[in-house]
């Protein structure tokens, strides 16, 4: 037999190793990222991921199906400290958006609030050291959102996350609070966690006032006078 060289040996040996070597290198490169993206989010994501119109949600980095109703659904709860049922315009309040669910350790939650337009509502502001603000521009308009930090993700069971809202200054009517929450196994990857979606309706204050007014003739002739009927609750300053 001939003797081989040693660079045929090589290259022979690089065929055989090299794609191996790839895989590996691939399959290294694909945990590093999805561990990555686990850990970046655990401070929270950014903006855009509370499934409201024109919005992703969590499963773009969480694998898992959105869940809109059944137990985990209706495990996801909101508390405020509103008079009369609702908002007054340009007055602040406390809200708090909970989540519970046995077994499970580590939470994730983004939010915001729009109007009939989809137009942001309000204002958030932080209360404690487990929220972050950030924004987002969707469709041409700058929404806010409310999310998880490093130190609000973590509970036995659940979690509650607490943050002031400031109602938009003028009457808009009902307001939507888009919320997405996302109730993690805590295996360190994007595996097996559940991403729960609900939406919330603020509505204005039955406390604030509201005039009506209207014409006692329906049908009237150029010239004649018309008696307008006047009438309102809360006392109104104006019709």
């Amino acid at each position: 037999w001939a003797r081989r060289s040693v660079e045929e040996t090589d290259l022979d040996m690089n065929k055989y190793f090299t794609p191996k070597r790839i895989l590996i290198a691939v399959f290294t490169a694909a945990m590093v990222s999805i561990t990555s993206v686990s850990l970046t989010n655990s401070g929270g994501a950014a903006g855009g991921r509370t499934n409201a119109p024109g919005e992703s949600n969590c499963t773009g980095c969480h694998s898992g199906t959105l869940q809109t109703s059944g137990t985990n659904f209706n495990n996801v709860s909101l508390t405020n400290n509103f008079t009369g049922g609702g908002y007054i315009p340009d007055s602040t309040y406390t809200i708090t958006l909970s989540y519970t669910q046995s077994g499970k350790s580590k939470f994730g939650m983004q939010l915001t609030c729009l109007d009939g337009s989809n137009l942001m509502a309000g204002s958030f502001a932080n209360t404690t050291t487990a929220t972050s603000i950030t924004s987002s521009v969707i469709s041409g308009g700058t929404r806010s959102y409310v999310r998880q930090t490093s130190s609000g993700n973590s509970g036995t069971g659940g979690r509650s996350w607490s943050f002031e809202w400031t109602a938009p200054s003028t009457n808009k009517g009902d307001l939507t609070l888009y919320t997405v929450v996302n109730s993690d196994n805590n295996n360190g990857n994007n595996g097996g966690d559940i991403i729960i979606a609900r939406e919330f309706t603020l509505s204005p204050s039955s406390l604030l006032p509201v005039a009506s007014a209207s014409a006692a003739n329906t049908t009237v002739c150029q010239g004649a006078f018309i008696d307008l009927i006047g009438s309102g609750t809360n006392s109104p300053t104006s019709y």
